[in-house]
């Protein structure tokens, strides 16, 4: 699916990875927040592009120390 960013169509790079997954190696990632709240120090560590998807229940509040981790946040809408 393509993306936008700052008003122009982009191929999307990124890949969803399933709290139970592996991180693909050298693949830029999208986590989940339980995920990132459950690993988030080696998340941290791990040498590579990361997002993060919220619910639409959760409080971006929860993110707010670590945004500058993300490179882009996906957000779920009913």
């Amino acid at each position: 699916m393509p993306l936008l960013r700052n008003g122009e169509i982009k191929e999307d790079v990124w890949a969803a990875v399933e709290d139970d997954a592996a991180l693909p190696s050298g693949a830029p990632v999208i986590v989940s927040l339980a995920r990132w709240q459950a690993e988030g120090e080696t998340l941290r560590a791990a040498n590579t592009r990361l997002g993060i998807h919220l619910p639409n229940d959760a409080d971006p509040e929860a993110i707010r120390d670590a945004l500058d981790r993300f490179e882009i946040v996906t957000l779920e809408f009913p």
